[in-house]
């Protein structure tokens, strides 16, 4: 769940990192559905080229104008960032059905 901010340069190919408190090796090479914090569709897919991590401050502060967020270090010692490549909008918007509370990663039918 992303912001629509931060998903529009996802989306644009200008944000290409991804910050988040969980690793996410698992979806590494794979990819990912994008949706719009607040909504229940997905606005598109990036892969996930690789991640990094658990990342240090000081290389926090070397990679954050990749993810374009100001700011301090965000989640301390569990701090990883997501590569992300290859980014592409849905020309509309796909329905989804999301679990209640649900936010991060999610696969359902057809993903």
């Amino acid at each position: 769940m992303l912001k629509p901010k931060w998903l529009d340069l996802i989306l644009d190919n200008v944000k290409d990192l991804e910050i988040r408190r969980t690793p996410g090796h698992t979806v590494v090479n794979e990819r990912i559905w994008l949706c719009q914090s607040g909504s229940k569709a997905v606005f598109g897919y990036a892969r996930v080229a690789a991640v990094m991590g658990p990342l240090t401050a000081e290389q926090w502060a070397e990679l954050r104008p990749r993810h374009g967020v100001e700011g301090g270090w965000l989640y301390g010692t569990s701090t990883f960032a997501w590569v992300l490549t290859g980014a592409v909008r849905l020309q509309r918007p796909l329905p989804i059905e999301r679990k209640p509370g649900s936010i991060g990663t999610q696969v359902g039918p057809g993903f």
